[in-house]
């Protein structure tokens, strides 16, 4: 039982670490970034918003664990195994906390594709001082994948919060109550929530992929290009820690579903998604910042030698 605490007081300890950050460099966001002729203000407005979601996803997740720690909970969670109305409302308390976590965190990944698309957006407009049609083209697919994946989220949450307290209402096994068809259903239920878990992590994948080329594209562009070339490095970065996020995600789902020993999975995935997925959202949310308040009056905001040139491209030296 010890270890199991541990592990709850090791993750809420490192979420309380990435939270103290996100709070600190979401109040200096709010002054450090007003720069209306900035050419990646969308991402750097869509920061500010995305921050106080993941803040929220983070204090929840403490709270979780807190509430692990102090009121642990060992009844079933299909059926009515607890007799004690108390019990039943510390379970249902740990599934609120549970369920409105993962909302925000739906929301600010979906906030975080929009975010990195239009600094990728920024960057390439600040090269070539004009939108082109392959930038919409990007900014309308990022607007597109973010509101699939905000809808698969707002609807998980909803199929979750309507269906789990029907699981719970169930018949015990042994009860005479029971059928095989009520079983089956509740079943299926399950099996549909599955899939769309599975459905918003192969989106999600799908598009920290296309978002790592793309930022490896600038990339490429930037690479004559001497005043900028270290944030679109950090752009990169911050393209690959998403990535790395996805991937994770995806991972650890396929290991809850498939892996056959319970235990273990969950100690496996208590220390490393905070890692992997909590603190790599939160790094990218960094970086970002970072490029946002890079150098006294913004990155754009104050004329570049390299941005009077009349180039149409990126192929361009720093004179």
């Amino acid at each position: 039982m010890w270890e199991v605490e541990a592990l709850y007081y090791a993750h809420a300890g490192l979420s309380g670490a990435a939270l103290v950050t996100l709070v600190v460099i979401w109040i200096a966001s709010l002054r450090a970034m007003h720069r209306c002729a900035d050419p990646a203000r969308v991402a750097f407005t869509i920061l500010k918003v995305a921050l106080p979601a993941f803040i929220i996803t983070l204090t929840l997740n403490i709270a979780e664990d807190i509430e692990n720690v102090t009121m642990p909970y060992y009844g079933g969670w299909v059926g009515p195994s607890d007799k004690d109305p108390a019990a039943a409302a510390n379970r249902l308390l740990k599934f609120n906390i549970s369920t409105c976590a993962s909302l925000f965190e739906f929301i600010a990944s979906s906030l975080l594709v929009v975010m990195l698309v239009e600094l990728g957006n920024g960057l390439m407009l600040a090269t070539i001082r004009q939108r082109s049609k392959s930038q919409n083209i990007m900014r309308y697919l990022g607007i597109f994948f973010a509101t699939v994946l905000f809808a698969l989220g707002l609807a998980d949450f909803g199929v979750r919060q309507a269906t789990w307290p029907r699981v719970w209402n169930a018949p015990d096994f042994d009860d005479n109550e029971a059928t095989n068809d009520y079983y089956d259903s509740v079943l299926i239920i399950l099996m549909r929530l599955q899939k769309l878990d599975l459905a918003w992590l192969i989106i999600n994948w799908v598009t920290s992929a296309g978002i790592l080329g793309y930022a490896s594209f600038v990339m490429h562009r930037y690479r004559s290009v001497k005043p900028s070339r270290t944030c679109t490095i950090m752009f990169l970065v911050a393209a690959i820690l998403g990535f790395i996020k996805g991937s994770w995600a995806a991972i650890q789902f396929l290991i809850f579903s498939y892996w056959p020993w319970y235990y273990f999975s969950f100690r496996v995935t208590q220390l490393t998604s905070i890692f992997l997925i909590s603190w790599m959202l939160s790094g990218v949310m960094v970086l970002v910042f970072a490029i946002g308040v890079k150098k006294q009056g913004g990155l754009w905001t104050v004329s570049r030698p390299w941005m009077n040139e009349s180039t149409k491209s990126a192929d361009v030296e720093d004179k």
